[in-house]
């Protein structure tokens, strides 16, 4: 197995670290028997229910994954500048960032098919195949083409807020990870969804994350550097501030504060969405600011959590498949059992495990298997 490489910016890894335990929340959430069930159709919630839906309405649904989107774009310009300065010229980068982007899509399918319906890596795949050829662009080019893509895409978020706000049956099968008779009917599943799934890039706002995220690597926001404090700061703030009252209105309506009104239930999905991509930037910063303000970066926490970010692929893949024993009917069946709290507290515990693997691969100066061998089959195109 190859070792890891010594010298690089702890931010990006400790918000990747960060933010599997968000998705790993999130995939446990949805293996849930009442998965797409709006929490107003709960009756009597207890105190820690009401909790959790709280937690994951302000701070995780939608938030995780434009998190991953922005440090996504980051990666690939640190990708782009290594491979500049490596003496490989612009077809031959293109040619590398192309077939990772295709190894992406493969994984994503196998992970789709065997492991979980609805998953992140093949949409990432396609918008690293799109975003390729940004990478050559200015600084001006980029920005004049965000100008033209994030109107665009919130109009596109307006209306997926309209589609989240019918009942779940009328957009998707219905049919859960909990709801599945034996495993075989999870692959069909797989292959079934995996077009919707893959084109998610699409209808949620991860190219202009990410083109926000080639940006923000270009100026080096997240090097671990005293002078971008208070940037990181400034946007940790308002990014997250915008994000949460973005999601008050969406928990508001699943905690019934307001007789249930279609029109108005999607303009707080809508605005859940939308506010939630903003909010994955301000995560993201806010990291950075701690990581400015961590006197010993070699505590077991900061290492561990660092790590598993390091290996984000091998983490994802690993999570996923351990939370699909755990939860899926056709396995441990705990979906079917566990309430929203306890399903959180799943994830956290997986996600301990991954971060503890993890750690032990870097005490031990191994990479994660699943990076290695993306790397490694990226690479064949390079010579």
């Amino acid at each position: 197995m190859q070792t890891i490489q010594s010298s690089r910016s702890l931010t990006p890894d400790l918000a990747r670290g960060f933010m599997l335990l968000l998705i790993a929340m999130a995939y446990t959430d949805a293996h849930l028997g009442n998965w797409g069930t709006p929490a107003n159709q709960a009756v009597d919630l207890q105190p820690t229910e009401r909790l959790a839906i709280a937690f994951k309405t302000l701070f995780r649904d939608n938030r995780a994954y434009p998190m991953f989107a922005f440090l996504f774009g980051y990666g690939s310009v640190l990708l782009f500048q290594k491979l500049e300065r490596g003496g490989f010229d612009r077809k031959q980068i293109l040619s590398r960032l192309r077939r990772r982007a295709c190894w992406l899509l493969i994984f994503g399918f196998f992970h789709s098919v065997l492991v979980f319906n609805y998953e992140i890596l093949a949409p990432y795949g396609i918008a690293l195949l799109i975003t390729a050829p940004l990478l050559f662009k200015t600084d001006i080019q980029l920005k004049k083409i965000l100008k033209f893509l994030i109107p665009v895409f919130t109009l596109m978020l307006i209306g997926v807020g309209f589609m989240y706000a019918l009942p779940p049956e009328t957009y998707g099968s219905g049919a859960t990870a909990t709801q599945v008779s034996t495993y075989w009917e999870t692959v069909i599943n797989g292959i079934i969804n995996f077009p919707m799934s893959a084109c998610m890039v699409l209808g949620y706002p991860i190219i202009p994350l990410m083109i926000i995220g080639m940006l923000a690597a270009r100026k080096q926001l997240l090097d671990d550097r005293p002078a971008h404090r208070q940037s990181l700061k400034r946007i940790a703030r308002v990014g997250i501030t915008v994000s949460i009252l973005g999601a008050v209105p969406l928990l508001l309506k699943e905690f019934q504060f307001w007789r249930s009104v279609y029109e108005i239930d999607a303009l707080a999905h809508a605005l859940h969405l939308i506010s939630g991509a903003v909010g994955g930037v301000g995560y993201a910063a806010l990291l950075g600011v701690v990581v400015l303000n961590i006197r010993d970066r070699n505590t077991v926490v900061v290492q561990a959590v660092s790590a598993l970010g390091k290996r984000s692929l091998t983490g994802y893949l690993l999570q996923s498949a351990a939370i699909m024993l755990i939860m899926a009917a056709h396995f441990g069946n705990l979906g079917t059992q566990l309430s929203d709290f306890q399903s959180a507290l799943v994830g956290l515990a997986v996600w301990l495990a991954a971060v503890t693997f993890s750690h032990v691969l870097e005490r031990n100066h191994l990479a994660g298997p699943f990076d290695h061998l993306l790397r490694k089959l990226a690479n064949r195109s390079i010579n």
